[in-house]
């Protein structure tokens, strides 16, 4: 999807590209793992696997803002994290989209595009 970066307003914050080692958003490069929403600054999200993702890792995303869908990028692969983690999302009956982390970064600027109440957790595997 092209998207029209002259429509973009100045507050948001959305995908510029993204590689296995690294997400541009907005004019930032990260090296790391990260929590992105279209209104906030990215946050840092200490986690390297998605085997390591924690019900308190997935509370955190819960934090930021109330969002109508959650996604969830593992990395260069498509993996699941444990079952265990995902309670929070259950019990607080919202959506949520496991997939690898490009998939995620492309699912993301589309939903915030069109004006969704989206957060996605983003793990970068070094």
């Amino acid at each position: 999807m092209q998207l029209d970066l002259d429509t973009i307003r100045a507050n948001e914050y959305l995908i510029r590209a993204y590689g296995p080692d690294e997400i541009m958003v907005k004019d930032a490069t990260y090296n790391h793992s990260i929590v992105v929403c279209i209104d906030q600054a990215p946050r840092p999200w200490q986690l390297t696997t998605p085997n390591t993702i924690s019900s308190s890792d997935i509370a955190a995303l819960l934090q930021i803002v109330t969002p109508e869908i959650i996604l969830i990028g593992t990395g260069t692969r498509h993996s699941f994290p444990p079952a265990a983690a995902l309670v929070p999302l259950l019990e607080a009956k919202i959506g949520y989209e496991i997939m690898d982390t490009a998939a995620a970064c492309r699912t993301y600027n589309v939903l915030a595009s069109e004006g969704r109440r989206v957060v996605a957790g983003l793990v970068l595997t070094v």
